[in-house]
């Protein structure tokens, strides 16, 4: 399993932890802990998702990037 698809794994268990009333802050002898919010783990999820559908796009070798170049005349 690549790094990629282990912290998703771990952002969609952070996600479904949220929306079943686990804590999402906590205080302890004047230390403060908080976690992301909803609409944080939802933004890196997707971003996981995208950066995951690109390695596995690479490793098929079916990946579309185009590189451009810019050159002075």
């Amino acid at each position: 399993m690549s790094q990629t698809e282990l912290e998703l794994e771990a952002v969609n268990a952070a996600i479904l932890k949220i929306l079943s009333g686990q804590v999402a802050e906590y205080q302890i002898k004047g230390r403060q802990a908080t976690y992301l919010d909803l609409s944080q783990l939802r933004e890196l999820r997707s971003e996981l998702r995208i950066r995951l559908q690109r390695e596995q796009a690479a490793e098929n070798g079916t990946s579309r990037n185009i590189g451009i170049s810019w050159r002075c005349p």
